[in-house]
C-alpha cells in the first residue's frame, strides 16, 4: 500500500508540473474562424488527454495515445499557410505534448507497480505504433452507466462526446480498422474528421478544397501522387442543421442524410474495397450496373456512370440501428 499510495504521489507530481492547455470558448471560435475543420481534430485530442487524466487518477494505467503530431497535422493541412501560422499562435502544441509525455511517464510507474516479477512492455514504444483508439474493456464497463466524474453527473455536451467515443469504439471493434466510420444520421464533424483521415493517410489523397451549401458540403481530393491528369475525387455530404441537440464537439449537430463521392473509377473502386472491404469487379461493367451493401445504418451502392467515372452512394437502406439509444448520442440542448 505504501508503495501504491507513492507511486500515486508521484503521478499527482507530473500531472502539476505539465503545461496544462485547453482550449477556452473564445479560442475555439478564433480557432473555427481561421480554419473550419480544425477544430475537431484538436478537441480531440484535448479529450483523449483528459480521460487520460481521470483514469491515471484512478491508477488505471491503460491510456490512449491522443496521435498528437497525426491530429494536429491533420488540423493544419485544411488550412492555408497564413492560418496555420495564426491556428500555431492560438493553441499550444508544445503543451499538448509536454502533458501526454507525463501521463506516459506516470502510467509507467503505474504499470511497474502491477507487473512485478516480469517485464513490462514500455508503454511509450507501444502507443507511437498505435492511433487513438479507446480500449474496449474501458469502453464496456461504462455501457449502461451514467459517467461520474468528480462525483458529478456529466452535463449533456459531455455525455454526447462519451457517446461518440463509445460509437467509435464499436466501430473499430465490429469494422476492424482505425478511422472507419458510417455516415448517416451522425454528426458531420465526427464522420469528415475519420473519413478524411482514411483518404489522406491510407488512400494519400490530398485535400484541395470544401465548398459549403445550405444543404450540403463538397469536399475535394486529389491523388497526392499521379501520373495521370483529372484524376480526382469529390464527396457530398448532404446535410440537415439540428441546433436543439449536442453533437459530437459542441452544442449543435450538423447531421449527415446521405453522402455522394464521385471520381475516376480506379480510384472509386480502389475506395470502395479499401473502406467497405468489398471487392468489385469493374472490367466489363456497364453503364448504371451496382454493387451493394449494407453497412448498419448506410446502404452503400457502387455505381458506373461512365467508363471512367464511377460514383458511390450512402443512403438509407432497409436496416435501422438506433445510435442515439445504444451509444447516448444528440442529447437534447438544455433549455437557457
Amino acid at each position: 500500500m505504501r508503495i501504491v499510495a507513492t507511486i500515486v504521489c508521484l503521478c499527482m507530481s507530473f500531472w502539476g508540473q505539465a503545461q496544462t492547455f485547453r482550449m477556452t470558448e473564445k479560442e475555439q471560435t478564433q480557432v473555427k474562424k481561421t480554419s473550419n475543420k480544425a477544430l475537431p481534430y484538436l478537441l480531440k485530442i484535448e479529450q483523449v488527454l483528459d480521460n487520460n487524466a481521470i483514469l491515471l487518477q484512478q491508477q488505471d494505467p491503460n491510456i490512449q495515445n491522443p496521435a498528437i503530431n497525426e491530429l494536429v497535422k491533420q488540423s493544419l493541412t485544411m488550412a492555408t499557410t497564413e492560418n496555420q501560422i495564426r491556428l500555431k499562435k492560438i493553441i499550444c502544441i508544445a503543451c499538448y505534448k509536454e502533458e501526454w509525455l507525463n501521463q506516459i511517464t506516470a502510467a509507467e510507474l503505474l504499470l511497474d507497480v502491477d507487473i512485478e516479477g516480469r517485464e513490462g512492455i514500455s508503454l511509450a514504444q507501444e502507443t507511437n505504433q498505435n492511433q487513438a483508439v479507446y480500449s474496449t474493456e474501458n469502453t464496456q464497463q461504462r455501457n449502461g452507466q451514467v459517467p461520474i466524474e468528480n462525483n458529478r453527473e456529466l452535463t449533456a455536451q459531455e455525455k454526447s462526446k462519451r457517446g461518440y467515443d463509445n460509437l467509435a469504439n464499436a466501430l473499430k471493434g465490429h469494422f476492424g480498422q482505425d478511422y472507419f466510420t458510417v455516415f448517416r444520421n451522425l454528426d458531420y464533424n465526427f464522420v469528415t474528421m475519420n473519413f478524411t483521415s482514411f483518404l489522406q493517410g491510407q488512400m494519400r489523397m490530398a485535400y484541395k478544397e470544401q465548398l459549403r451549401q445550405k444543404s450540403k458540403i463538397i469536399e475535394k481530393y486529389v491523388p497526392g501522387i499521379s501520373t495521370r491528369q483529372g484524376e480526382y475525387l469529390n464527396v457530398t455530404y448532404h446535410i440537415k442543421r439540428d441546433n436543439n441537440i449536442y453533437g459530437a464537439y459542441s452544442e449543435g449537430a450538423t447531421l449527415v442524410q446521405s453522402v455522394e463521392i464521385v471520381g475516376n473509377s480506379d480510384l472509386v473502386a480502389n475506395l470502395f474495397t479499401a473502406y467497405w472491404q468489398v471487392t468489385p469487379k469493374l472490367e466489363g461493367y456497364k453503364k448504371g450496373e451496382v454493387i451493394s451493401k449494407q453497412f448498419w445504418n448506410d446502404y452503400v451502392v457502387l455505381e458506373v456512370i461512365s467508363l471512367r467515372e464511377s460514383k458511390i452512394t450512402i443512403k438509407k437502406g432497409n436496416f435501422t440501428v438506433d445510435y442515439e439509444a445504444i451509444f447516448g448520442l444528440h442529447p437534447q440542448v438544455e433549455s437557457k
